[in-house]
């Protein structure tokens, strides 16, 4: 969360949604032992620690005081944390859709603004959590790469008094016998000499040139270069596909466990470097680190959806282009990355499945200097049939900061950076043929309440805490006559997978256990309480919850609609009964919710 941005670093303010269970954010007694050193730790301290990207440190209260209305101004601002440009506000996505996108809620911004007002207090030292150990000494922090290149021996001079950035791109022969996946990468800015440039470069992004030709587009390059030194400038004139991005700050880029990119024997790596002004001059030397394997057990097809029959009318404020793509076999979707050029506005993505409407995927405030691949935190499974549907808007006026034709002129679909392109790149892989199904287990599992709407001033886990977040849970119950392994089984709503059963849980007959979303859960005598392996993020308008084995037996399942978001649990009319229908835990109580008991009081 670095408070310093290069001159390309265009302010794109957007509205993000607020929790879920859209409670106010607390406005008084917040310290900075409490809450906001919580917040720094989670969104900041990443670039903002002794030996991070950042000017400075945020790590202690000393470090954090001076900066209390420079973060409370750079939040509000959505100036930090530096995010890419994916709207979260619109319906489409939330933050939880994407790997990665650094962004806070309103709750969040409401908390810093109301700590830098009363004065940046401190509070109970005691309420400190223990603080975030960051191995100083590691140099790349996804662990030891197979592979290690720089941009060019001796580095690439950024030529100072240039007074524009630069996207520089780098190739780099591989020597490889055989065909390689990459399943991650990082990278490193610095000089020569070693001293860091994360306030040069703004973000590496990788391509594969398979078939080298960006070798002879370099060499041309060459020839009449507009900046001296290694690499080239300019669009693609071929096909390169992309790999991924990174900026300082960011964690290593993992693909998802088990998926690789293929490097094909004797392909080019091209390694685009965008620098921006703050520091010209400096010679910079960046380095990449991938992580490969031999096989993988999921290789990612990158293919397109696109439209090249484009035109917008010189002086338009808002011409739209659609493209769609349908697809004949099932496919996994793994991520999207969007493509236009300067004057694109917006750019949505939505999935449309058979028998369905259209339902929104992304919407991106289109920003040529932030664009990037969008991981999908929980790749989507999609059926025969499905169409994938892009929507590019673009301004093509004079008062267009982006213009490049003053007076503004026709555009047409091109390659080149004046013109213009609609295009999304999708990762898939086909989904094989379904195995038959496995025996069922030995026990019985009954979903017996769930929790997706906490009252504010109710702790449910018992931890001391009110957080209407970590207090949602739900409690399982095996209502057979023998055991359930419930180990490694995934509990997910409409959303995608929320959380993981640890491995050796196992439920006695008329075994109970409570799960709940964070924080300490208190110990609750005969049942077993657990925290979820991720926030559950239980909707309160309407969700469909399934318990599902290993196996990929569906254990059980429940449905539920705005009768989630009252401030009250949903628990079986009759306890323990998987038929029983769900009613209001206020309807047969006084209390709000009832983990690990009945409705009553009574142990289950």
């Amino acid at each position: 969360m670095s408070f310093i941005r290069t001159i390309s670093c265009v302010l794109v303010v957007v509205a993000f949604a607020a929790c879920a269970e859209n409670k106010e954010p607390p406005t008084t007694g917040v310290t900075f032992s409490k809450q906001v050193v919580r917040l720094l730790q989670e969104h900041c301290q990443s670039c903002h620690q002794p030996d991070g990207h950042a000017p400075f440190p945020l790590t202690t209260y000393e470090e954090a005081e001076p900066h209390a209305q420079r973060m409370k101004a750079a939040v509000a601002d959505r100036i930090m944390p530096e995010a890419r440009p994916m709207r979260l506000d619109t319906g489409c996505a939330d933050e939880h859709t994407f790997e990665g996108p650094r962004q806070l809620t309103y709750d969040e911004i409401a908390t810093f603004a109301a700590w830098a007002d009363a004065g940046a207090p401190q509070g109970n030292v005691r309420d400190l959590p223990p603080p975030l150990s960051f191995e100083p000494g590691v140099e790349w922090k996804g662990g030891a790469p197979d592979m290690i290149f720089s941009n060019a021996a001796g580095g690439f001079t950024l030529p100072p008094n240039l007074n524009r950035d630069v996207f520089r791109r780098f190739v780099i022969p591989t020597s490889f016998d055989t065909d390689r996946f990459i399943t991650g990468f990082e990278a490193i800015p610095g000089t020569p000499e070693g001293e860091r440039l994360s306030r040069v470069v703004h973000h590496v992004t990788l391509f594969i040139d398979p078939e080298r030709k960006s070798t002879i587009q370099e060499a041309e390059y060459q020839e009449n270069p507009t900046l001296a030194g290694p690499g080239f400038e300019g669009d693609f004139t071929y096909t390169a596909q992309l790999v991924g991005m990174w900026f300082p700050g960011s964690a290593p880029l993992a693909l998802t466990p088990g998926c690789g990119i293929r490097i094909p024997k004797g392909s080019n790596i091209v390694m685009e470097v965008h620098y921006g002004t703050v520091l010209g001059g400096a010679i910079d030397q960046t380095r990449v680190g991938l992580h490969l394997d031999d096989v993988v057990d999921v290789e990612l097809k990158p293919s397109l959806v696109k439209n090249e029959q484009i035109l917008i009318p010189a002086g338009s404020t808002d011409t739209v282009v659609t493209a769609e793509r349908k697809f004949d076999v099932p496919f996994t979707l793994y991520s999207i990355t969007p493509h236009m050029h300067q004057l694109g506005t917006e750019f949505e993505v939505s999935i449309e499945v058979p028998g369905e409407g259209p339902a929104c995927l992304a919407d991106v405030a289109w920003d040529f200097e932030h664009q990037g691949s969008y991981w999908l935190r929980q790749p989507r499974n999609l059926p025969a049939g499905t169409i994938i549907r892009t929507t590019c808007r673009y301004d093509n006026s004079a008062a267009n900061p982006n213009q490049f034709h003053q007076p503004p002129k026709d555009i047409v679909f091109g390659k080149v950076v004046d013109l213009e392109m609609c295009q999304l790149t999708v990762a898939t892989t086909p989904i094989p043929a379904p195995a038959p199904p496995p025996p069922p287990p030995a026990g019985t599992l009954v979903i017996n309440e769930v929790l997706a709407d906490p009252p504010v001033n109710y702790d449910a886990n018992g931890d001391g805490v009110l957080n209407t977040s970590q207090d949602e849970f739900i409690e399982l119950v095996n209502s057979g006559t023998g055991p359930l392994d419930l180990s490694g089984a995934t509990i997910a709503d409409s959303v995608g997978v929320r959380a993981t059963v640890p491995a050796g849980t196992t439920l006695a007959a008329g075994g109970v256990l409570v799960m709940f979303s964070g924080g300490t859960p208190a110990p609750i005598s005969g049942v077993r309480v657990m925290k979820a392996s991720a926030a559950l993020q239980l909707n309160n308008a309407g969700d469909t919850l399934t318990v599902t084995s290993t196996a990929g037996v569906v254990l059980g399942t429940v449905t539920w609609g705005a009768e989630g978001g009252a401030d009250q649990s949903l628990v079986r009319a009759t306890e323990k009964s998987g038929t029983a229908a769900f009613v209001g835990h206020k309807s047969v109580s006084t209390a709000p919710a009832s983990p690990g008991r009945r409705a009553n009081g009574t142990a289950l």
